[in-house]
């Protein structure tokens, strides 16, 4: 049996972060992720699927920062995993920002 090629919806990205570009489940989550498109920046490689609405930067191999973005960002759909902290794509700037 096949493998599903779906984003977790219940991954909870802060476990990811820190981890090396090898790690068993940052490779899973490569592997999820259709089109990937990578591009490198001085120490920072991001890798982008804008079909799952996803950016991972990685600083040095290791996973730095998770970028999710919402539907017609940049050309990226959006993002359909949960989000952290409760937050939903209906919050407005001032109800997220302190």
């Amino acid at each position: 049996m096949e493998e599903s090629q779906e984003l977790r919806e219940d991954l909870k990205f802060s476990t990811l972060l820190g981890k090396g570009r090898n790690d068993g489940e940052i490779s899973e989550l490569l592997r999820s992720m259709p089109a990937l498109e990578a591009k490198k920046i001085d120490e920072h490689e991001y890798v982008n699927s804008k079909p799952k609405g996803i950016s991972l930067c990685f600083k040095n191999d290791i996973l730095d920062c998770v970028y999710v973005y919402n539907q017609h960002i940049s050309g990226y759909n959006r993002f359909l995993g949960l989000l952290p902290y409760g937050l939903t794509w209906n919050n407005m700037n001032c109800e997220i920002v302190a």
